[in-house]
């Protein structure tokens, strides 16, 4: 048996509560920030559009199971996944994202506006601004449920 064994074996129960502290801390720390997330997320809605990018996939690398979507926010083009519900590739949806971190968005299934006409503003609409029929009660009540 080496040093570096000798040591390991001598501090492993050590090792093993600094372990389980990080962990701890690291889950607290997600927990924390997917609470100020959806917060942010339901105190600072926008709404745009959002074409399906791709037919349901399973897990790929990076990404989780679903359909892909893609969107322009600024200029800026973002992508996301939805994992639920059931989407065409190449129509369009109604997204609302979080203005603060545009990044994160939700897809709303039942408003397919493949056929509407309007046109996108850079930095998508408030709810009352949306150029086409929605439920906006509907809709609110879906950004409520955002954790």
């Amino acid at each position: 048996m080496n040093n570096t064994e000798k040591w390991l074996n001598k501090n492993e129960k050590k090792i093993k509560i600094i372990a389980g502290i990080a962990i701890i801390l690291l889950l607290l720390k997600l927990v924390v920030y997917a609470y100020y997330r959806g917060k942010s997320f339901r105190k600072y809605p926008k709404y745009t559009i959002a074409t399906i990018s791709s037919d349901f996939h399973h897990r790929k690398t990076g990404k989780g199971s679903g359909y892909d979507y893609t969107y322009t926010i600024n200029g800026k083009k973002y992508e996301g996944t939805n994992p639920k519900g059931y989407f065409k590739k190449g129509e369009s949806y109604l997204i609302v994202y979080d203005s603060t971190f545009p990044k994160s968005s939700i897809l709303f299934e039942k408003v397919n506006v493949t056929d509407s006409t309007y046109t996108l503003p850079k930095n998508g609409w408030n709810l009352r601004d949306i150029p086409f029929k929605v439920d906006t009660l509907a809709i609110k009540e879906e950004v409520k449920k955002i954790w």
